[in-house]
């Protein structure tokens, strides 16, 4: 009888590792298209940006801020214009595309 409590104790502590181990884990590509997303909406939502104010708005990394602006600039959603010395982002009005092409 206790081999049998034995058994599913350990069974029980295996299946709770492997769990906690192996969580799923966000694709580079789903984190990508979150935070190009925030981006956008935050570039809707308050007009032409800074990537430092997009950053402090959607409490995002800086890096990932800039890399996703380059990426929406690629496909033509955001554009720059200039402000003082520094570049400010805006969005061109266009809707994101379903599918990549």
């Amino acid at each position: 009888m206790w081999h049998l409590l034995a058994l599913i104790a350990v069974t029980g502590a295996v299946i709770y590792i492997t769990l906690k181990l192996f969580k799923p884990v966000k694709t580079p590509a789903r984190r990508e298209a979150e935070v190009e997303a925030a981006v956008l909406a935050e570039l809707i939502r308050g007009g032409p940006l800074a990537p430092a104010q997009i950053a402090e708005r959607t409490g995002l990394d800086i890096g990932e801020v800039a890399a996703a602006l380059q990426r929406l600039r690629r496909e033509g959603l955001v554009d720059t214009a200039e402000k003082d010395g520094g570049v400010l982002y805006l969005w061109t009005g266009r809707r994101w595309r379903a599918t990549p092409t």
